[in-house]
């Protein structure tokens, strides 16, 4: 499964388009003008709010509450702010988030690789563009929530500029990247 992210930056707000396997699913944004970033992702057909990501107050680490109803939130927070490790405990599995060298991350579910993604290189007058791909059982709107909380927290609501060349992550890493796995259908 190839979930697309396509956002576009806008003055006061981010603005983000995602599709799986190249059908829009979800559009989502970042609430403009509070304390704490919030995000809320909607569904596409119906506008119906599927996952709201709210940011908590934390110096330098990350930690977030991602909740997909008001009985159902989980915890998003930073393993090693240094080795870009990122963890979120559900009522049935933990998910490791690592970041590597360049512009890749990868999500392990109970010590098992579900997917991985990367941020485009070169951002031209828009916004990023992030490229998962997973397996075909995984928690799509967990994956995207994760994606979504990477970037507000490793970017913020900079990058207005006309021209963004980005290297990626060049530090310490928890784990190398797979280059063998492939996702299960």
């Amino acid at each position: 499964m190839i979930i697309a992210i396509h956002q576009k930056k806008l003055s006061i707000s981010d603005q983000y388009k995602i599709f799986i396997n190249d059908e829009l699913k979800y559009n989502a944004s970042r609430q403009p003008i509070q304390l704490m970033p919030e995000i809320h992702v909607m569904d596409a057909s119906n506008k119906l709010l599927k996952i709201k990501i709210v940011k908590r107050l934390q110096w330098i680490r990350a930690k977030y509450d991602i909740s997909f109803s008001k009985s159902l939130i989980y915890s998003f927070k930073t393993v090693s702010y240094f080795r870009q490790h990122y963890q979120c405990s559900t009522a049935v599995a933990v998910y490791d988030i690592y970041g590597h060298r360049g512009r890749k991350y990868s999500i392990y579910k109970d010590n098992y690789q579900v997917a991985w993604w990367q941020k485009n290189l070169i951002t031209w007058l828009e916004g990023d563009t992030y490229t998962i791909t997973a397996n075909g059982n995984a928690d799509v709107e967990l994956l995207i929530s994760f994606c979504l909380i990477l970037d507000n927290y490793r970017s913020g609501h900079k990058g207005e500029d006309i021209l963004t060349i980005n290297l990626g992550y060049m530090g310490l890493q928890a784990k190398r990247f797979n280059r063998e796995w492939v996702p299960d259908l």
